[in-house]
C-alpha cells in the first residue's frame, strides 16, 4: 500500500513555504510505517528521483530527505510494499520520459493477472520495466493507452486524452476484478511536469489550494507571490486534513498549469 503526497506551484521555492504551511500533513507522513521513499521533482523540464528503497530502523526524516529542494512539481511517495521487494526498481514514483507515476493500492490477485496485463503493452513499453510491481505495470498500461491516442510525446497532453486513458486502463482492470472477493485499489498521481492528474480509487483523496490572501497581496504586490496545489492520499481517514478539499471515488483532480483544479469524472 502506502502514501503520496504531490504539488504544483507557480515558483520553485513554493515548496519551503508549503512545507512551513503544513508541515503537520508532513510529520503525518513520517509518522506512517512506510519501509521506502521516493520522490520524483522537474527542473529545467527534465524529471529527477531521489529513493531510499531499503527498510530501515528510524523513522523516516522528510526534512532530510527533501533537502533545499526547489521545485514546482513534486511527487513524494511513501512504500510499503505488498507486491514486490525493497529495491530500487521498485520504489516509486516510476517515470518514462516527461511521466512519472505514484500508486497507492495493490491490484487484485497480480501474480495470475501479470503475465496477460504484461502481454498487452506494446514492446517498447514492456522492456521499459525494470521491477516486479503492480503499481510499475499499472503505470505501463496507462502509458500505453495513451500511446494509443498518439499523446504519449506530447508536451501539454489534452485532459480528454489522459482522463480517458485512466478511465480505459481502471475498465480493464475492473473487468478483471469481477471474479475476485476484492477489488483493486487504483489510486494514483500521474503528472508531466505541467499537468498533475490524481484518481481516487480505494483511498480517500484530499487537497489544498493556496492563494496570495489579501493582507499578504497588501503586503506585497509582487504577482508571483507563492501559489500552489497540494494533494495527499493513505488509508489513515482524514485526520489532519480539516482544511482540504476532497475527491470523490471515481473522481480525478486535475491541476493544470495556471494551478487551476477540476474535478473530472472518469466514467463517461
Amino acid at each position: 500500500m502506502g502514501l503520496f503526497l504531490g504539488l504544483m506551484a507557480n515558483r520553485p521555492d513554493c515548496l519551503r513555504a508549503a512545507l512551513e504551511r503544513h508541515g503537520a500533513l508532513f510529520e503525518r507522513a513520517s509518522a506512517s510505517k512506510m519501509s521506502a521513499w521516493g520522490l520524483a521533482f522537474y527542473q529545467g523540464g527534465e524529471v529527477l528521483h531521489k529513493k531510499q528503497p531499503f527498510p530501515r530502523d528510524e523513522p523516516f526524516q522528510w526534512q532530510a530527505f527533501l533537502g533545499n529542494l526547489a521545485s514546482e512539481c513534486v511527487v513524494l511517495h511513501g512504500r510499503q510494499a505488498t507486491v514486490g521487494t525493497f529495491r530500487l526498481e521498485n520504489t516509486h514514483p516510476f517515470r518514462f520520459r516527461s511521466w512519472t507515476m505514484a500508486h497507492v493500492g495493490t491490484l487484485a490477485n497480480f501474480a495470475a493477472r501479470r503475465p496477460a496485463l504484461a502481454e498487452s503493452l506494446p514492446d517498447f513499453l514492456r522492456r521499459n520495466m525494470r521491477g516486479d510491481t503492480d503499481s510499475e505495470l499499472l503505470f505501463h498500461l496507462f502509458l500505453a493507452e495513451l500511446h494509443e491516442v498518439g499523446q504519449l510525446e506530447a508536451m501539454d497532453a489534452p485532459q480528454q486524452a489522459v482522463v480517458e486513458s485512466l478511465r480505459r486502463v481502471v475498465e480493464k482492470i475492473g473487468a478483471m476484478d469481477r471474479d475476485e472477493a476484492q477489488s483493486s485499489v487504483l489510486s494514483c498521481v500521474l503528472t508531466n511536469g505541467r499537468q498533475m492528474y490524481a484518481l481516487a480509487r480505494g483511498t480517500s483523496l484530499y487537497f489544498r489550494s493556496h492563494r496570495a490572501s489579501a493582507s499578504e497581496t497588501a503586503a506585497d504586490s509582487d504577482p508571483s507571490l507563492c501559489r500552489y496545489v497540494l494533494l495527499y492520499t493513505d488509508l489513515g481517514g482524514s485526520e489532519g486534513l480539516r482544511d482540504f478539499e476532497s475527491v470523490e471515488e471515481g473522481q480525478v483532480l486535475l491541476i493544470d498549469r495556471s494551478l487551476e483544479t477540476h474535478l473530472l469524472p472518469l466514467s463517461r
